[in-house]
């Protein structure tokens, strides 16, 4: 639906994205994260063309990684968080990505699924080794850190440096979407960027 001109108006909050998260998460905190992150990921080495995949909760960070990823014209593939460790094995080595970006812990119900085991037990099934694993640590569970691998997010975020957005094409890929590969294995669907609303 194509708007009418005039101001855009968004919500002053993240509420109905992040039910759990207080309504102090602002929009303008949110919008300010992306620049930052993508620094962050730059900083690392992902550039335009490189994948990086998403292994996290339905909350907000994951929203920014994946903006940070567009801003830098870098492919992200979103692996449901909690997915078991040769599942996120199989992605890891067909996705090849240069970084993986997780959280401590997704919350189901009232369980806390910790993330991080599943994340390393993956990245020792795989034959393709990530070069960083940024991880989001959450209050519900902290993860410890392998050391020279992984990095803290909010750590890294201090002393980042915001980077501009990099042109890309209509046609270069936006992201890689995995299918479920229960009839073998799973199949990744490539979504560019002329597509994705």
């Amino acid at each position: 639906m194509w708007r009418t001109a005039g101001p855009i108006r968004r919500p002053s909050s993240m509420t109905a994205l992040s039910p759990r998260r207080s309504p102090n998460f602002l929009i303008e905190n949110f919008w300010a994260s992306c620049p930052g992150l993508a620094g962050v990921l730059s900083s690392y080495g992902v550039q335009k063309g490189d994948t990086v995949i998403l292994y996290m909760p339905m909350i907000p960070e994951a929203v920014v990684a994946m903006l940070a990823c567009a801003r830098l014209g870098a492919i992200h593939s979103v692996v449901f968080g909690g997915f078991a460790p040769h599942e996120l094995a199989i992605r890891i080595d067909d996705a090849r990505p240069k970084l993986v970006i997780s959280a401590s812990c997704g919350i189901e119900g009232n369980k806390v699924i910790e993330y991080k085991p599943l994340l390393d037990k993956a990245i020792d099934l795989a034959k393709y080794r990530p070069q960083t694993c940024i991880l989001y640590q959450r209050k519900q569970a902290t993860a410890s850190l392998v050391p020279g691998r992984d990095v803290d997010w909010d750590t890294a975020m201090k002393t980042s440096q915001p980077v501009g957005c990099v042109p890309v094409e209509a046609t270069d890929p936006l992201y890689i979407l995995y299918t479920s590969g229960t009839t073998g294995i799973p199949k990744g669907v490539c979504g560019i960027t002329a597509d994705t609303p």
